[in-house]
């Protein structure tokens, strides 16, 4: 039997959902003037309660086919699990 690959936070696959959440992030921080003061009041990762695993997942599939579902919960089981790393 062959040895098999350990999923990891930080391989290639882990680094384009990271990448994924970065840019949604990233997209929401520049929605709107006054959003900076209200983010500043709130505790992460709180914060990030509008970040959706399944958005994260289907952009990171959408871009690159070989990514899968099951890619994601191999690195992070829980929602809870991701937001740290995000």
């Amino acid at each position: 039997m062959g040895s098999r690959n350990i999923a990891s936070r930080h391989d290639e696959t882990a680094q384009r959902f990271l990448s994924t959440a970065a840019e949604l992030i990233d997209a929401y921080l520049r929605v709107g003037s006054g959003r900076q003061e209200a983010i500043a009041q709130v505790r992460f990762p709180t914060a990030l309660d509008w970040l959706r695993t399944e958005d994260i997942i289907r952009l990171s599939t959408s871009a690159n086919e070989g990514t899968a579902r099951k890619d994601f919960f191999n690195r992070w089981p829980t929602r809870e699990d991701f937001l740290p790393d995000a």
